[in-house]
């Protein structure tokens, strides 16, 4: 096997490791409950708020920790820009997924 065949192929072997790491921190993120007390936590979603000032308010009170994740998710499975406006109870256990689900 060549010098050249060998190094590329330990990049792709090296991106593919990259890119299951990369999709694992994602499933975590989304399959983890986010950190609210028993009481759950009220949350305004403005009419005409964008989705990325939606991520970052969820960051700045505490119920997500890593907003840009959670807006290219939405944008992924195609929901940043079918949110609802309106208050939402979130309750305790629910993960970044169903917080989605929920708007």
């Amino acid at each position: 096997m060549s010098h050249a065949l060998k190094i590329i192929l330990g990049l792709i072997a090296a991106v593919g490791v990259a890119l299951l790491a990369l999709t694992m921190q994602v499933n975590r993120f989304l399959e983890t409950p986010i950190n609210i007390d028993a009481t759950g936590v009220a949350f305004e979603v403005r009419p005409g708020m964008p989705f990325g000032q939606i991520s970052s308010a969820l960051a700045e009170q505490g119920i997500i920790d890593q907003p840009t994740l959670f807006r290219l998710y939405a944008r992924y499975v195609d929901k940043a820009g079918s949110v609802h406006a309106g208050e939402y109870q979130i309750e305790e256990g629910t993960t970044p997924k169903e917080l989605l689900d929920m708007f």
